[in-house]
């Protein structure tokens, strides 16, 4: 049997509740002690609600952190709509006191033009958070370029090249000499 007393007026202000460990010659117990009436209560935190890549940015991240006080968290990222984010992880499992980080990748090649806004959920325990994700995709613009602009055939050339660019971003461009 083990008897553990409890002084309540000594008792500090904790983050985490004070664990104590056990042992014999064969086992050993470690357990988590809550004073009578001490709420036991999981709480997960982000330590931002908005993520702003601008024009400019291609990778940011967020924290996920467990602010409870009764053991890990599972958590898992829902509602990934836009096709320009890949979010990693999505799922994940964060100990009591301690945070997660979630990388955004944002790809530009797929971000439309303009201001773009998507949101994603975290979600844990019945519970869900929105991460708002804005971003601003870069005018799409079809620009040919031609390596020379004047072809000069003299008096005896009967055959000249030039070459010709895709120099924007909009995507493939047709043309007709």
């Amino acid at each position: 049997t083990v008897k553990i007393d409890l002084d309540r007026e000594k008792l500090p202000q904790m983050e985490r509740p004070p664990t104590r460990s056990a042992q014999s010659a064969t086992h050993s117990h470690r357990t988590t002690l809550f004073p009578a009436g001490e709420e036991k209560f999981s709480k997960l935190t982000l330590n931002t609600n908005t993520l702003n890549f601008g024009d400019s940015y291609s990778s940011l991240t967020f924290d996920i952190k467990n602010e409870g006080n009764i053991g890990d968290i599972e958590w898992s990222i829902s509602d990934i709509d836009a096709e320009w984010i890949k979010v990693s992880p999505v799922t994940g499992v964060t100990a009591m006191g301690k945070s997660s980080t979630v990388k955004i990748d944002l790809d530009r090649e797929k971000l439309p033009q303009g201001e773009q806004t998507t949101t994603i959920l975290v979600n844990s325990e019945g519970e869900s958070q929105r991460v708002t994700i804005n971003a601003v995709g870069e005018e799409k613009v079809a620009k040919i370029s031609l390596s020379t602009n004047t072809l000069d055939f003299g008096t005896d050339q009967t055959s000249l090249t030039f070459n010709i660019k895709n120099e924007g971003n909009a995507g493939d461009i047709s043309w007709e000499i």
